[in-house]
C-alpha cells in the first residue's frame, strides 16, 4: 500500500474514477487543455532521497491527474474532495502568500513543495525561517489536500506502480 507522509501524518482520502496505470510514454506535465484549465499544480521534490516527487493537476471540472514517474492515475474528484480542496485554496491565499521560502540555513532532507494557481506560485519546505511560519500555516490545509490527492491517484495506479 502507497501512503503520502506529511508531518508524520499518514494522510488518504476517497475520490471515485479509476487509474490509467502505469505508462512508460507518459510526459510529466498537465494533461489539460483549453476547455479544462488547471485549478491547481502541486509538485513535490527531495526529502531524504530527492528527485522529483509526484505532479498533481486538478481542473475546474474536478478532473485529476496524478504522475509519478512513468506512472499516471487519472480521476475525478468525490464532491466532497474537491469542495475540500477549493476552501483550503481559497484560504492559502495564493495571491498574498505567492513567492519562494527556502528552509532554514542548515536545513537538509527537506521536501520541497510548488503549488500553482493562476497566476500564482508559492515553493515552500518543510521546515521554514521563523519569519515565514505564517505562511506555512495558511499553506497547510492545501498542502495537505494536495497530498491526499496524489495519495487518491498512487491508489490508482497499478501495483508495478505503487511497488517502485
Amino acid at each position: 500500500m502507497c501512503a503520502i507522509l506529511l508531518g508524520g501524518l499518514v494522510l488518504a482520502a476517497g475520490a471515485d474514477g479509476r487509474g490509467e496505470g502505469c505508462n512508460p510514454k507518459t510526459v510529466k506535465g498537465t494533461e489539460t487543455s483549453p476547455s479544462r484549465p488547471p485549478v491547481v499544480s502541486y509538485r513535490r521534490e527531495g526529502g531524504l532521497v530527492g528527485g522529483m516527487g509526484p505532479f498533481v493537476v486538478v481542473s475546474k471540472d474536478r478532473r485529476a491527474t496524478v504522475t509519478d514517474g512513468a506512472c499516471t492515475a487519472r480521476f475525478r474528484l468525490k464532491p466532497g474532495s474537491w469542495n475540500r480542496l477549493r476552501a483550503a485554496l481559497r484560504d492559502a491565499d495564493l495571491p498574498a502568500n505567492a513567492g519562494d521560502y527556502p528552509p532554514p540555513d542548515g536545513a537538509a532532507d527537506m521536501f520541497t513543495y510548488t503549488i500553482e494557481a493562476g497566476r500564482d506560485t508559492v515553493r515552500i519546505t518543510d521546515a521554514v525561517r521563523p519569519e515565514h511560519e505564517e505562511v506555512k500555516r495558511d499553506l497547510q490545509p492545501l498542502l495537505e489536500a494536495m497530498s491526499r490527492t496524489v495519495l487518491i491517484g498512487m491508489q490508482r495506479m497499478p501495483q508495478p506502480c505503487r511497488d517502485e
